[in-house]
């Protein structure tokens, strides 16, 4: 129908591609301003958007928010994924859309099934699409995504995530002790070091011209 035109997906093969936010914004960003401005406002969702929109002249981010509120709008903070991926990765209230604790359990994923002529250990999937309203489909989809791949180092050169690996080839964490269970920073200082990496990791470029011209002018 004329509806499909506009869905923006694409097919390839069996499997129906989507764009995905690789890391979302609001989440991290919304609890950023509530600790910077713990004393002044007391509000959540919404409203505190509306407050924000309202009076973001007021609202002091650092260089590094503001750069990262620039990046997660630009292609580098983009990817295609299967069906059901987009929203089952989110977790309770999106507190998972960070693309390194996506990135953690796909490394898993292929560490547990090397053999990909028989894909049998899904713990990895199970948790990351733990709140995802259709669970099994979501797992299927995405083991079909991952087995094109063959392997984790694949995966990695096929989709440009060299920037999110370290030299071992393991994902990086946007803040130590990252993970599911601790899934948004707790301090400002963990917070400055979460903006710094995921904006190297998204655009590490454009990163590090932006330092070398800060460096020149700062001297």
């Amino acid at each position: 129908g004329l509806g499909d035109v506009y869905k923006r997906q694409v097919t390839n093969g069996n499997i129906t591609y989507r764009g995905d936010t690789m890391t979302s914004a609001w989440i991290p960003i919304e609890n950023y301003i509530q600790l910077k401005m713990s004393s002044q406002i007391k509000m959540q969702g919404n409203m505190l958007e509306l407050y924000f929109l309202r009076n973001m002249e007021k609202i002091r981010l650092s260089p590094e928010a503001g750069r990262f509120l620039q990046l997660t709008h630009s292609i580098g903070n983009f990817i295609p994924v299967p069906r059901g991926f987009n929203t089952g990765r989110g977790g309770e209230y999106a507190k998972w859309d960070s693309w390194d604790l996506t990135l953690e359990q796909i490394f898993q994923w292929y560490t547990d099934n090397s053999d990909m002529t028989d894909i049998c250990n899904h713990g990895a999937l199970e948790c990351l699409f733990t709140y995802a309203k259709n669970k099994e489909s979501a797992i299927q989809y995405c083991e079909a995504w991952l087995q094109l791949f063959g392997t984790w180092e694949n995966f990695v050169k096929e989709n440009y995530l060299e920037a999110f690996v370290d030299k071992k080839g393991v994902p990086k964490k946007f803040f130590s002790g990252h993970s599911l269970e601790n899934p948004l920073p707790k301090t400002l200082k963990e917070y400055e070091t979460f903006f710094q990496t995921v904006n190297k990791c998204i655009d590490p470029v454009s990163y590090t011209h932006l330092r070398a011209h800060e460096t020149v002018l700062d001297l």
